[in-house]
């Protein structure tokens, strides 16, 4: 399946999108998953700071659980800030089926 990598400033509704875009993609009886950027912050990347390193780690981690939900068939949306090109070009050149979408909307 692909790895669908939501990015953009906070408020700009990138969870509200991937949302919006489960809900259609499992009316259409497809497997799809959320990795909200927030959320995973309290869990899997809690140890992270917010510095430009660990940021790019942050999506380092999240693109690796994309990953393993892409490769079993499961679409995957990644709902991150992402501020910097060399994380989401890392993802891409990593990983097999990885598209970026850039939210740009006035808070």
């Amino acid at each position: 399946m692909i790895l669908i990598q939501l990015f953009g400033l906070s408020g700009v509704g990138k969870t509200t999108l991937a949302q919006a875009v489960k809900k259609e993609l499992l009316s259409k009886n497809l497997k799809v998953e959320i990795i909200d950027g927030d959320e995973y912050r309290k869990v899997i990347c809690s140890d992270l700071s917010f510095t430009k390193v660990d940021r790019i780690e942050n999506i380092k981690r999240l693109g690796f659980v994309g990953n393993i939900l892409a490769r079993n068939g499961i679409i995957a949306i990644l709902s991150a800030i992402s501020p910097y090109e060399v994380a989401r070009k890392e993802l891409k050149d990593q990983y097999q089926n990885v598209y970026s979408v850039w939210l740009d909307c006035p808070i």
